[in-house]
C-alpha cells in the first residue's frame, strides 16, 4: 500500500485551496498570436504599461536554485504597488527548467500550485518528472514563488502551530471564536503593517505579466491548480491577449471569495466523509467499524467528541479529536487515502498497530509547521481580494445554521475568520470573470467530488468563460487532478492540448479507472 502524503499541513492549506484595480485591464494591450514560436529575445510585441517600462524591459541574471542546482533562478523587480509605480519595490522569485527540444520549442508555461500562500519555485523538475515529453519538449517551465511567499519578500504573522490551523477551529463557544480570530489579525497588522494591503490576486497577477515581459516572451500558457485557477482567471481577464494555452485545474467560483468558499465546502466535506463510511461499511471484515455507512460515521463522530475529552492512544501516537478532524480533513482531498483513515480508526477502536505507511502518514501531519508564511500570505490574500461582513451576529446565526447541518465542518467554516477583523479594506474591486476575457483558449479539469474545490465552482466559472471546455472526472474524490491522479483520459486530454492548442469539440466526461475502492490494507 502506497500513502500519499496530505495536501494539507495542520488541515489549512485550503484553498491547497490562492482582485484588485479597476474593471479595466492594467497592461492588457492588444497583441496579436501567429502561432510561431516564442520569442526569446526581451522585447515584447506589445508596449509595457504606462509608467512600468522599466520592469516590463528588465534584464534578468540567472544562476543555480539553491536547493536545486540544476534549476535556474532570477529575482524579477515589480512595484510594490501598481498604481504608484515609482514608489517602493519587491523582489519576485522565478525559476526555469528549460524545453526539452528547442526545435518544437513553443514557450514558457508558468506554473501555481494554489493556497494561496504555497511556493511554486521548486516545482518545475517534479512537473517534468510527470509530464509527457511531447508536452515537456515545448516549454521553458517557470516556477515562481508569489508576493510574500518563500523567497519573493515572505512575510510572518508569528503565529503559533495552533494559531496557523484558523480554518478548523475546535468546539468552542463563538466568544471563543472572535477572540481567537481577531487575535490573529491583531499579529498580521502588527507585523505587516500597510505591506499586507499590496498582497492580492490582481498585484500577483501583474507580476505573472512582469515576468512574461522580463522572460522576453509575447505570451504565456499556463497550468494553475487550486488557488491557482482563480489567479489564472484574474490573469487571463486582465491581460488575456498576452494568455496562450491556459489550463486550470480544481477551480475555484470567483462569485464566493472568499468567505463563500469555506462555507460552500461544508456540504462537499460531509458527502465525502458518508462515501468514505460507505468504503469502510464494505469492508468491515477488515476494518471492524460498521457494517452500515451511517453505523461507521457515528462511530468515527463518536470518536471525535470522545478525544476531545480524553485524547485517544493509537498505537504509539496520542491524537485529540482535532488531530482526527485534521487528518480526516486532508483525507478528503484524496479517496485514495481512504483507507488511511479506516486504517487509524480501526486501531483506535481494536487496537493493534497502524500500516507502516498509515503511521508515517499521520505522525508527519501532526508535525506543526515549522514557520507561518504559507498562512500569513493566504490570510493576505483571502482578507485583501474581497471584504468579509463585520456583522458578528451573521457569524453566529451561519455557524448555527452550518453546524447544524454539516456536523463535521460547517460550524468552523461558517464562523468568523481573521478577515472578519482585518484592519484594511480592499484597495480594489474584485475582477468581473467572463465578458471580456480575451484569451484564446482555456481548459478546465476538475474531479466530480471535489471537497476543497466543489464542482458547482468549475461548472460556474466554466459558464462564466466563454472560451473554456470542462473535464469532469466522474465518480473520483480528489482535488488537483491533471498529472497526480493517473486517469488516462484526463491526462492524455490535457496533454493534447499543452502540445497542439486545441480544445475538445465539446466538454468530456472521463471515467474514474483508480483502483480506489479495491485498495486494501496488507
Amino acid at each position: 500500500m502506497k500513502v500519499r502524503r496530505s495536501p494539507v499541513t495542520g488541515a489549512i492549506a485550503l484553498f491547497a485551496a490562492l482582485v484588485l484595480a479597476t474593471t479595466a485591464p492594467v497592461g492588457a494591450s492588444a497583441g496579436g498570436h501567429t502561432g510561431d514560436l516564442a520569442r526569446t529575445d526581451n522585447s515584447p510585441e506589445a508596449p509595457a504599461p504606462a509608467g512600468l517600462d522599466r520592469f516590463y524591459r528588465q534584464t534578468l541574471t540567472w544562476s543555480p536554485c539553491a536547493g536545486a542546482p540544476a534549476l535556474q533562478c532570477a529575482a524579477v523587480t515589480v512595484p510594490l504597488d501598481y498604481a504608484h509605480p515609482t514608489g517602493p519595490t519587491i523582489s519576485v522569485a522565478i525559476s526555469r527548467l528549460r524545453a526539452g527540444r528547442r526545435d518544437v520549442r513553443r514557450g514558457i508555461l508558468l506554473i501555481n500550485p494554489g493556497g494561496p500562500g504555497n511556493s511554486g519555485l521548486l516545482l518545475p523538475p517534479q512537473l517534468a518528472a510527470a509530464m509527457p515529453a511531447d508536452a515537456r519538449d515545448r516549454y521553458d517551465l517557470i516556477g515562481f514563488d508569489p508576493r510574500s511567499v518563500g523567497r519573493s519578500n515572505p512575510i510572518s504573522c508569528g503565529l503559533t502551530a495552533a494559531e496557523q490551523n484558523y480554518l478548523l477551529l475546535p468546539p468552542q463557544s463563538f466568544a471563543a471564536d472572535v477572540g481567537r480570530q481577531a487575535g490573529i489579525a491583531a499579529k498580521c497588522a502588527r507585523a505587516n503593517g500597510q505591506f499586507l494591503r499590496f498582497i492580492t490576486t490582481r498585484n500577483t497577477a501583474r507580476d505573472m505579466d512582469v515576468i512574461r515581459a522580463a522572460l522576453g516572451e509575447r505570451k504565456l500558457s499556463y497550468l494553475g491548480y487550486s488557488y491557482g485557477t482563480y489567479l489564472g482567471s484574474v490573469y487571463t481577464q486582465m491581460f488575456g491577449t498576452h494568455a496562450d494555452r491556459i489550463v486550470l485545474d480544481s477551480s475555484v467560483d470567483p462569485d464566493v471569495v472568499w468567505q463563500g468558499l469555506t462555507r460552500a465546502m461544508s456540504p462537499a466535506v460531509e458527502v465525502g466523509l458518508n462515501r468514505w463510511a460507505a468504503w469502510t461499511a464494505a469492508r468491515n471484515q477488515q476494518y471492524g467499524l460498521g457494517v452500515s455507512g451511517a453505523a461507521v460515521r457515528a462511530r468515527f463522530d463518536r470518536l471525535l467528541a470522545s478525544g476531545n475529552r480524553v485524547p485517544l492512544r493509537v498505537d504509539d501516537l496520542t491524537l485529540t479529536g482535532e488531530d482526527l478532524r485534521a487528518i480526516a480533513f486532508g483525507v478528503m482531498y484524496d479517496d485514495r487515502l481512504y483507507r488511511v483513515l479506516s486504517d487509524l480508526l480501526h486501531v483506535a477502536v481494536n487496537g493493534g498497530r497502524l500500516h507502516p505507511e498509515v503511521h508515517d502518514y499521520v505522525a508527519g501531519n501532526l508535525t506543526p509547521p515549522p514557520d507561518d508564511n504559507a498562512v500569513a500570505a493566504q490570510l493576505a490574500i483571502i482578507c485583501d481580494d474581497a471584504s468579509w461582513p463585520r456583522d458578528l451576529d451573521l457569524y453566529r446565526r451561519e455557524k448555527i445554521r452550518d453546524g447544524h447541518r454539516y456536523p463535521f465542518y460547517g460550524a468552523t467554516a461558517a464562523t468568523v475568520k481573521p478577515c472578519t477583523f482585518w484592519p484594511y479594506r480592499p484597495l480594489e474591486s474584485a475582477t468581473p470573470i467572463g465578458p471580456g476575457n480575451e484569451a484564446p483558449s482555456i481548459l478546465m479539469v476538475q474531479s466530480e467530488l471535489d471537497t476543497a474545490t466543489p464542482a458547482s465552482g468549475a461548472r460556474r466559472l466554466h459558464q462564466l468563460l466563454h472560451n473554456s471546455r470542462l473535464i469532469t472526472l466522474a465518480n473520483a474524490q480528489k482535488h488537483i487532478v491533471y498529472l497526480t491522479y493517473g486517469n488516462p483520459c484526463v491526462d492524455a486530454t490535457v496533454t493534447r492540448y499543452l502540445v497542439t492548442g486545441q480544445l475538445p469539440a465539446a466538454d468530456i466526461t472521463c471515467t474514474n479507472t483508480a483502483s480506489t475502492f479495491g485498495t486494501e490494507r496488507r
